[in-house]
């Protein structure tokens, strides 16, 4: 597993014969043009273009690699909102989060729960506005725990460690900072 600004991999075995499976997120900014085209992901030149902006120490592993294939990953800024009260959408459909927030699965099992419940009890009227206000939690906690967990600088990450040996013991931090998220 390699660990990077804008750039994380992992890497792991995937048979008895020594294949390994190689899964890469890197942060690149597509125009809305590169983004419409499908066909780039597979032009080889653009390939090329990207693997430039991966760091130095893995270039040599990329030349090893067979049947390399890069893929967008979408992120929502929004929710989305049928006008009909029959369809409702969870998932990756509902909000897609960031790769590297670890999110998507956990929040698709959770939100096809809810939905569950709320046909059950019939109060499916309160679905579309409750998920929201989870994704919005979960996100923004999300996005700090990002912020947090990749520091950079020496100092900023020894303190961050001071403090974070701290909290994880104090209940009532742990309370209000995960009992608003994982409460039931």
């Amino acid at each position: 597993m390699f660990l990077g600004s804008n750039f994380h991999y992992v890497i792991y075995p995937v048979s008895p014969d020594g294949d390994l499976n190689f899964i890469a997120i890197m942060k690149y900014k597509l125009s809305e043009d590169e983004q419409k085209d499908f066909s780039l992901f597979k032009d080889g030149n653009f390939i090329k273009k990207i693997l430039e902006k991966v760091p130095q120490l893995t270039k040599e592993f990329f030349d090893n690699i067979n049947d390399l294939k890069i893929y967008p990953v979408f992120v929502s800024n929004n929710f989305f909102e049928f006008n009909n009260n029959n369809i409702h959408l969870v998932g990756d459909a509902f909000f897609a989060f960031s790769p590297s927030f670890a999110q998507g699965a956990s929040q698709s099992i959770e939100g096809a729960y809810e939905l569950f419940e709320n046909i059950e009890n019939n109060t499916k009227s309160h679905f579309f506005r409750n998920r929201v206000d989870k994704i919005k939690m979960v996100n923004n906690r999300s996005k700090f725990n990002q912020f947090a967990f990749h520091l950079s600088n020496p100092l900023t990450t020894f303190l961050r460690n001071i403090f974070l040996k701290r909290l994880v013991k104090n209940k009532k931090f742990l309370e209000g900072y995960l009992g608003k998220i994982y409460k039931n």
